[in-house]
């Protein structure tokens, strides 16, 4: 479900409900996404010069996308996105900001200068 939830950014909440979503297409969507997010987040990390600091940026980070997408755009944009299990959902973010500030601190194969 999160991924036809993530779909319905592009194909309307209308799919969601008539069952044409497109898990698919929301896994397309949230890799994007999540690309960009992260580009974000090596810009930051990269300005930090130790790694608790960075750790503590990339939790940071992970929470206030929580706190954005969810509880600012969504309900704006995307109210099906209420119905996402939030205590999940922040967890998810905080996973995020702490394994990609990995992969910018060049822990997880890839190293940004």
């Amino acid at each position: 479900m999160p991924l036809q939830m993530i779909a319905t950014i592009v194909q309307g909440e209308e799919a969601l409900a008539a069952g044409t979503a497109s898990p698919a297409l929301g896994l397309v969507v949230h890799m994007v996404l999540s690309m960009a997010f992260g580009g974000g987040l090596a810009l930051l990390v990269t300005r930090v010069s130790s790694d608790a600091a960075r750790a503590a940026v990339g939790l940071a980070y992970g929470v206030a996308l929580y706190l954005v997408n969810f509880l600012v755009i969504a309900p704006i944009a995307f109210p099906v996105f209420r119905d996402a299990n939030q205590p999940l959902e922040v967890a998810t973010h905080l996973i995020f900001g702490a394994v990609a500030v990995l992969f910018v601190m060049g822990r997880g194969g890839a190293r940004l200068h």
